[in-house]
């Protein structure tokens, strides 16, 4: 089974969620009544942008790295393949040299 590399990475969950959480405590709709509660939201605010923006940034390192791995293997196991039908005996030896005991 291949994978197939999409160019829209698929839709996490986690990170749906805290979007949603962010929208709302910057559009006013998260529970906060009076002066200090709305300084919280917005370091709140603040700081879920902030972890929203490394968690994007270290799904991609991680997914590219992902991938890096998938083509080497890949290309590994192409060699190897290619290997077997380069060498003398089409990846058999022993048995193309008429040796069997």
């Amino acid at each position: 089974m291949s994978r197939q590399v999409s160019s829209a990475p698929p839709a996490d969950p986690l990170l749906q969620a805290l979007d949603r959480l962010l929208r709302r405590v910057r559009e006013g709709r998260a529970h906060a009544a009076g002066p200090a509660a709305r300084r919280e939201a917005m370091v709140l605010s603040a700081d879920l942008a902030l972890l929203l923006r490394d968690l994007r940034a270290a799904r991609l390192k991680v997914r590219a790295e992902l991938d890096t791995l998938l083509a080497k293997s890949r290309a590994g196991d192409a060699y190897r393949r290619t290997a077997a039908l380069r060498s003398p005996g089409g990846g058999f030896p022993i048995l193309s040299r008429g040796s069997l005991p």
